[in-house]
């Protein structure tokens, strides 16, 4: 009867150590699960994070480039107008030289006529 009473008695002990041991797996269970969920929970906000970050990006990269496009037009604009007033000043320059010209010729004229007429007066 001593046997069996040992016998039950180290069952008990070894269905204890069996139950503390599932218990103790059971726990590293739920703490790996828990982390895990708290990984998965820093993925989705990153994941996120990361969404809006392109999304910025996006717009950032749209505005620039359309900056970029209106400065361009603006640069192009800007010498079309430099080729213009070039071409009014030189013409202007032309046009005053050729006007003094004509006034230095009519004044000449002028004066050659003046001359004769006061030749003929005398």
């Amino acid at each position: 009867m001593h046997s069996y009473n040992q016998e039950c008695e180290s069952a008990s002990l070894q269905t204890q150590k069996t139950e503390a041991l599932l218990k103790e797996k059971d726990a590293k269970r739920y703490d790996v699960q828990a982390q895990r969920q708290a990984q998965e929970k820093k993925l989705s906000l990153l994941s996120e994070k990361n969404l809006k970050e392109q999304s910025l990006n996006y717009q950032l990269t749209y505005r620039h480039n359309n900056f970029k496009q209106k400065s361009e037009l603006a640069e192009r604009r800007i010498g079309m107008l430099q080729d213009k007033l070039k071409y009014m000043t030189t013409t202007l320059t032309k046009q005053i030289k050729d006007q003094a010209e004509r006034a230095n010729e009519v004044d000449v004229e002028t004066k050659k006529l003046k001359q004769e007429i006061s030749r003929q007066k005398d």
